[in-house]
């Protein structure tokens, strides 16, 4: 997905990944820069076999899809924080991961 997000032109690359149930359930690439064009990029990969995902998207491709957006808002949001020099960018993805697999996939 492309779109501009505060003066910049932004592409998402979204890779739904059917690998391994117990893996992240968001990960998230470093943005690169073009130097020609400055459209920055960013790819992430949410785990479509991750238990939150199979207990309330599997089945239904608009819930998927509003998931995978909720996924794009929190990696742009950490690079933004990133870029800006926050501490700790990574902090609240890593915090959710656990939350959904531990937690929010099983009540």
């Amino acid at each position: 997905m492309s779109f501009d997000f505060w003066g910049s032109r932004w592409v998402v690359v979204v890779r739904v990944a059917d690998a391994d149930a117990q893996s992240d359930w968001l990960d998230v690439g470093d943005v690169e820069t073009s130097a020609a064009t400055g459209v920055r990029r960013i790819e992430i990969r949410v785990a479509g076999v991750h238990p939150f995902m199979t207990r309330f998207a599997h089945r239904d491709p608009e819930v998927m899809q509003a998931l995978v957006r909720v996924a794009a808002a929190m990696a742009l949001s950490e690079a933004l924080l990133r870029s800006a020099g926050g501490a700790n960018p990574g902090a609240i993805r890593r915090t959710t991961n656990d939350l959904l697999r531990d937690v929010f996939s099983t009540t």
